[in-house]
């Protein structure tokens, strides 16, 4: 059996404004394997960015418990829970948030620079990766000189260098054409297999679930 790599047990997180509580997550239970790519699908407003958010060790729940690769993360101190991020959590968004003055090499280099690598490692992992996507011939590129998806691509390739132990997207093709958003998506679950990392992303993109492993439903707070 695969590896537990992320394990949110009884999982809460309320907001109080004056005299109202809300209750955005309630009771949520999700396990994540390695090599595994989970949907989270639901409206506008149910609670899916707040649940990658916390997740990815960005936020503290109300209550609740996070195991990430093992480790009680809640448990942690502040240092400790940035370095698991730093470590073992990978980031994309909607939007790519590149470092513009920076190329698509030295973007995907980042994260390895910050971990302590040398840059001559780091250009090497970085430099694998981008012929894996065949991306090469625009490492020199900075962001600006990159189309939406070459973007995007770079975007994943950051967050899966160095592989990490959990990938949370929070709608990554979300900007893309139907054409892009497909290539994308195949490089992503491509890289996630063959470097066994657990994915969580998060979609309104229902027939993009449907290639997923499994979707989960999050209603109101709720994981259904």
């Amino acid at each position: 059996m695969s590896k537990i790599v992320l394990d949110i047990k009884n999982l809460t997180k309320t907001f109080t404004q004056g005299n109202t509580t809300l209750e955005v997550l309630q009771g949520i239970n999700l396990s994540l394997k390695a090599g595994e790519i989970v949907a989270m699908v639901g409206a506008s407003g149910s609670g899916k960015s707040t649940l990658l958010h916390i997740a990815g060790l960005l936020d503290q729940p109300t209550s609740g418990e996070i195991t990430l690769g093992g480790v009680d993360a809640l448990a942690l101190s502040e240092n400790k829970r940035a370095q698991q991020r730093r470590d073992n959590i990978g980031f994309v968004y909607q939007f790519h948030h590149l470092l513009p003055e920076f190329t698509a090499l030295e973007n995907v280099m980042m994260p390895l620079i910050i971990q302590g690598k040398s840059n001559k490692e780091a250009a090497k992992e970085a430099c694998a990766l981008l012929t894996a996507v065949t991306l090469y011939q625009r490492a020199d590129h900075r962001p600006s000189r990159l189309s939406g998806g070459e973007q995007q691509r770079v975007a994943i390739l950051r967050a899966l260098v160095g592989t990490p132990k959990v990938l949370l997207a929070d709608e990554p093709t979300g900007n893309l054409d139907v054409d892009t958003s497909n290539l994308v998506f195949e490089e992503l679950v491509s890289l996630v297999r063959q470097h066994k990392i657990g994915a969580l992303i998060a979609t309104h993109d229902l027939e993009l679930a449907k290639r997923m492993d499994r979707i989960v439903h999050l209603d109101h707070g709720v994981l259904v």
